[in-house]
C-alpha cells in the first residue's frame, strides 16, 4: 500500500517549477538557466522544495531578492496546502485555513474543532483533514527516523574514537 506521503508527493496536480513561477508572475525564475541553478545549488526540483526557501537564507544563494522569496514561499505554501486538501476533496477550505495560520500541511493535524467551525467546515471534513495531516506527519517523521538513528550511531562512534 502506498503511504499518504508518497501519494501526496507524487501527485499529478503539481505543475512543474517553470509553470509555477510563470503562473505566479515570476517569469524571471522560470528560465532553464535559473531552474538549473536551483537544482544545482539547492537541489530544488519541485514546488514542495520551495517550502525550504527561507532556511539558511537559501534564496540568497541563488540571487533571489528577499521580497521575492517571501512571496514565492507564501504561494508555494498555498499551493501545497490546496493540493493536499484537494486530494481529500476539501480544496474549498484551503484559503480559509491558510488565513487562520495553517500554512503547512502538518499543522492541520493540530487544527482545533472550533477553528474549523469558524470557517464552516463540517465535522466529517474536520476529521478527514486532521487525520490525513496527522498520518502524513507521522510518515514524514518515520522516513527521517532511520537517518537520525544513523547520525546518532555515527556520533557515538566518533566519541568512542576520541
Amino acid at each position: 500500500m502506498i503511504g499518504l506521503l508518497t501519494a501526496f508527493v507524487f501527485s499529478s496536480q503539481f505543475p512543474s517549477l517553470s509553470e509555477f513561477f510563470l503562473g505566479a508572475g515570476f517569469k524571471q525564475y522560470a528560465s532553464e538557466a535559473f531552474l538549473a541553478q536551483l537544482a544545482e545549488e539547492l537541489a530544488y526540483d519541485s514546488i514542495e522544495d520551495l517550502l525550504h526557501l527561507m532556511e539558511d537564507e537559501e534564496w540568497d544563494l541563488v540571487g533571489m531578492p528577499l521580497h521575492d522569496a517571501v512571496a514565492i514561499l507564501g504561494l508555494a505554501q498555498r499551493h501545497v496546502l490546496a493540493d493536499f486538501l484537494g486530494s481529500l476533496g476539501l480544496s474549498v477550505y484551503a484559503e480559509p485555513l491558510y488565513a487562520l495560520g495553517y500554512q503547512e500541511v502538518a499543522h492541520l493535524a493540530d487544527l482545533e474543532k472550533s477553528e474549523a467551525q469558524t470557517i464552516g467546515m463540517p465535522d466529517e471534513a474536520y476529521q478527514v483533514a486532521t487525520q490525513a495531516a496527522g498520518q502524513l506527519f507521522s510518515e514524514q517523521r518515520a522516513s527521517v527516523a532511520p537517518t537520525l538513528r544513523w547520525r546518532e550511531d555515527d556520533t557515538q562512534k566518533q566519541k568512542e574514537e576520541l
